[in-house]
């Protein structure tokens, strides 16, 4: 918990000095200041619909003026930001397979002929297959059910004539890297890159049904993205003055 505590934090800082680098302080500041000004209009103006009209119109006119200043530097921000939360998911997203406990193992295959021979499911030591493989030719998916006996830290080998592919399999306790999925398409793999991509072309994605993980904080608990963007944001609040940051 206290490694996704500093990133937050460090999160919250980067987010202040790319706003720095970036925004037009004074047009935000400006922006600010005339919102401002409407939001005391619509008080003097309670009791004249008229004129309680018209400031409403220019509150959403000032509102857009804002949110146009801010688009820059949180188009900047985002960049980073998403990236450092994909890495960030392979970390904190999931949990490793307690010894005891059960997962499904789920292979995505491009097309039905791939179903029709033989498949069949390596695992390490310490990793139990229970199930033979259970294909859904509709959905081009074949199926296991594995059981983790012991902590371990190795690869499922997935077999059929004419290809082999792995998938990294993690159980036993800690924190660690936990890849749910493997795929092959390029694009999924931006969005999923805690493995190689899959080489095979009859495969689409290996996906391991691990569980999520939810961190404890002040004996609250939620899913790590929750802590991440509170504290992120309360680090940015907090230091924005520092750094010289109008928001």
């Amino acid at each position: 918990m206290l490694g996704l505590v500093v990133a937050s934090f460090a999160a919250g800082c980067l987010l202040l000095w790319v706003f720095r680098c970036t925004a037009e302080a004074d047009r935000i500041e400006r922006a600010k200041k005339r919102l401002q000004a409407r939001l005391l209009e619509l008080r003097v103006w309670g009791e004249d619909p008229v004129n309680l009209l018209r400031t409403q119109a220019e509150l959403l006119r000032e509102n857009a003026r804002y949110f146009a200043a801010m688009l820059r530097p949180a188009g900047f921000a985002s960049l980073p930001l998403a990236g450092l939360v994909v890495v960030m998911q392979g970390l904190y997203g999931w949990r490793p397979l307690t010894v005891g406990e059960a997962a499904v193992v789920t292979v995505q295959f491009r097309s039905t002929e791939a179903l029709r021979g033989p498949i069949e499911l390596e695992a390490p030591p310490g990793i139990a297959v229970e199930t033979p493989p259970v294909r859904a030719v509709a959905s081009r998916q074949v199926s296991w059910r594995i059981r983790a006996l012991a902590p371990v830290r190795g690869w499922l080998q997935v077999r059929a004539p004419g290809f082999q592919e792995s998938k990294s399999i993690r159980a036993g306790n800690g924190l660690g890297w936990v890849s749910p999925r493997r795929v092959r398409s390029l694009w999924q793999w931006l969005w999923q890159p805690w493995e190689a991509r899959l080489q095979a072309d009859r495969i689409e994605w290996i996906a391991v049904g691990y569980p999520a993980a939810e961190w404890v904080l002040f004996g609250l608990r939620a899913h790590w993205l929750v802590w991440f963007l509170v504290l992120s944001m309360l680090t940015a609040l907090v230091l924005r003055k520092p750094f010289g940051v109008v928001i």
